[in-house]
């Protein structure tokens, strides 16, 4: 395969997102919130109905703040609370 300068761009900021990802994962799970399933950008978490709403405020909290090798970064999360998946 050659290398050229978009594969590399790509493969550069798929890394960076993938650090990014894992280093929320870690957050959310030193929160509390058990972690059940992540897929690409998206992160599910099975908590009592009672507590959706505080979970995914929780959740988006963690998910938005920057690590700290990145300062400034502007990251943006959404969600929504579902009884099954």
């Amino acid at each position: 395969m050659k290398l050229y300068g978009g594969l590399l761009v790509e493969n550069l900021v798929q890394a960076t997102a993938r650090d990014i990802m894992a280093d929320a994962l870690l957050r959310i799970e030193a929160a509390g919130l058990p972690v059940v399933l992540h897929v690409h950008d998206s992160v599910t978490v099975e908590v009592a109905e009672s507590e959706g709403q505080a979970a995914l405020d929780l959740m988006i909290q963690l998910l938005t703040q920057e690590p700290l090798y990145m300062p400034g970064l502007p990251l943006a999360a959404e969600g929504e609370i579902k009884t099954h998946y």
